[in-house]
């Protein structure tokens, strides 16, 4: 394949991928417009920030895209940890543990955990999501401002999560939100977006 045609497929893939990033932010705004409960710890000083609850639930896309049940994930995950372990030394896996804890710290110390025993379990299975959470966090600062809260959120219905959602945190309109996320979009996003692998969507949530 010459250098034109593989920039149009990677161009066509592009274009397909951000449209299934802005069907996932729409699903998630609409499931999050109706559950208006939010429990957030505050950056300092862990303060709980409570809101009101309906019974309404959150869509559940990645849960319908997944044909694992917990069971066969479970099995799997233990599979290839069996199989790392017979690649690497124990040495190499300290070491790859101690890398991905500098990570986590960092995550914590510029992301809110919604809920930290649902979303540091993701991190750890998924070691690639925190450095790309940290590369994202400038961007995402300077698009929506210093002052916004970033969010680290699991979608609460599945018993095995395959996505997590990194949100800003919004009090203003939803015009302004709007136009900071298309600023994240072109500068950032659109061009590293793939790096994520389907694992995360990164948007704007309303408070």
């Amino acid at each position: 394949m010459d250098s034109s045609a593989a920039s149009y497929a990677n161009d066509q893939l592009g274009n397909g991928w951000n449209s299934f990033i802005q069907l996932e932010r729409q699903s998630n705004r609409i499931a999050h417009t109706s559950r208006s409960r939010r429990s957030i710890y505050h950056l300092l000083g862990g303060t709980h920030i409570y809101g009101t609850e309906s019974q309404s639930r959150p869509v559940d896309l990645a849960g319908v895209l997944s044909s694992f049940s917990a069971d066969q994930a479970s099995i799997r995950t233990a599979e290839n940890d069996d199989y790392l372990k017979s690649l690497i030394t124990d040495n190499e896996i300290e070491q790859i543990r101690s890398e991905n804890q500098d990570l986590l710290n960092g995550l914590m110390s510029v992301y809110v955990f919604e809920d930290a025993t649902k979303v540091l379990p993701f991190l750890e299975d998924h070691p690639s999501v925190p450095r790309f959470l940290l590369e994202a966090v400038p961007f995402l600062r300077k698009s929506f401002g210093d002052s916004a809260i970033l969010q680290l959120q699991i979608p609460p219905d599945e018993d095995v999560p395959l996505t997590i959602y990194a949100v800003a945190l919004w009090d203003g309109t939803v015009e302004d939100a709007t136009a900071a996320l298309k600023k994240f979009d072109d500068s950032w996003w659109t061009a590293n977006g793939h790096k994520a692998s389907g694992k995360i969507v990164i948007d704007y949530q309303l408070v």
